[in-house]
């Protein structure tokens, strides 16, 4: 088996403002396995930044692994092999995405489930000023879900705004409060 990993930043629309600062993209770290057929399967994880999990230590981890993953490993032993977090879960993916194009079979079906069914997605705007969040909304208009990243000075304003610009979606709000631990 043949592992090749790479780093990928996909760009926001529009800069994310949360109570821990403000994203442009999200770095996300591709793994992609080659079996001896030729067979791709392919896996990403964008790790948990508040749990200190970075592009380079995801890295680092599937550095340290990689003679075993190449060796061919199954999904039982990677749980052993690598702890939980975003490098494992992109090799993780990239075995079931690798599996599933090998035999034909979906994860679904290989797992016993139904066959996948629409499911309701909530679609979360940051942290901005309140026109901004009222132009933001409208252009989601249709979205069933949205959650609003408010701060302590203007949240009735912004959940205002985008219940205005989307009578009709469902709103979540998370408010930063105040104080070291803000998140």
């Amino acid at each position: 088996m043949k592992i090749e990993v790479e780093a990928e930043r996909w760009p926001y629309r529009t800069p994310f403002r949360i109570s821990r600062g403000v994203e442009e993209a999200l770095d996300v770290l591709v793994v992609t396995l080659r079996d001896e057929a030729g067979n791709l399967g392919r896996g990403e994880a964008a790790g948990v930044d508040y749990a200190g999990e970075t592009i380079d230590t995801m890295r680092q981890q599937l550095a340290a692994v990689t003679p075993a993953l190449e060796a061919g490993v199954t999904r039982s032993q990677l749980q052993r092999l690598l702890p939980p977090g975003g490098a494992r879960n992109a090799v993780d993916c990239a075995l079931w995405d690798l599996e599933a194009k090998t035999t034909g079979i979906s994860v679904w079906s290989r797992l016993g489930f139904e066959p996948p069914q629409p499911v309701t997605s909530c679609l979360t705007l940051g942290i901005d000023t309140i026109e901004a969040l009222g132009h933001a909304a409208r252009a989601v208009r249709g979205m069933p879900v949205l959650k609003v990243k408010v701060n302590a000075e203007q949240h009735i304003g912004a959940v205002r705004a985008v219940h205005e610009a989307c009578p009709d979606a469902s709103i979540l709000v998370d408010r930063i409060r105040p104080g070291p631990s803000s998140c």
